[in-house]
């Protein structure tokens, strides 16, 4: 009794150990990170959510964890996502994605790597790790935009050297 009493210790000081590792990694992770259920009817219930992508979704972190993904966002967004997620599960692996999303806390780019996770031979689990990327995006549109404007100018140049070319 008494081994058997110290190999229970054993086992649960180690548990609490990977546990202590798994919170250290990924509450302090600076990416978000997700981990989800697939459930028998093919939705996504979150099992756990980090808080560098809790913050940035406007929901606090309690209020997700536990609710299925398309019940916490609108309905445009929930479909967005839950088709990203069945992606991955059709394919049956890994699949990197960039996705535009209108959140509570405002419109947010994503690019997410999502990973398939079996149980018994079927995916029963889905890690996510989401890279907000919204200043690059917005980054990329003012350049694009000032691209444009040259373009213009250039255009607008070429036009007034043709038409002074013209006059004289």
């Amino acid at each position: 009794v008494q081994e058997r009493t110290v190999q229970l210790e054993t086992i649960n000081l180690a548990l609490s150990e990977r546990e202590q590792r798994y919170h250290g990694i990924f509450d302090n992770a600076d990416e978000g990170m997700y981990l989800l259920e697939v459930t028998e009817d093919g939705r996504f219930r979150n099992l756990d959510i980090n808080p560098a992508l809790a913050r940035p979704i406007g929901i606090p972190r309690e209020e997700l964890i536990g609710r299925f993904v398309d019940e916490t966002v609108d309905e445009e967004t929930g479909r967005l996502v839950a088709e990203k997620y069945r992606r991955c599960v059709e394919l049956g692996k890994s699949i990197e994605e960039s996705i535009e999303l209108d959140l509570p806390a405002g419109q947010r780019y994503y690019l997410s790597t999502i990973t398939p996770i079996r149980y018994d031979g079927r995916i029963r689990r889905l890690v996510g790790i989401s890279r907000d990327i919204t200043e690059l995006k917005l980054g990329e549109r003012k350049l694009e935009e000032s691209r444009q404007q040259l373009r213009e100018l250039a255009a607008r140049q070429a036009s007034a050297r043709e038409d002074e070319r013209k006059h004289v």
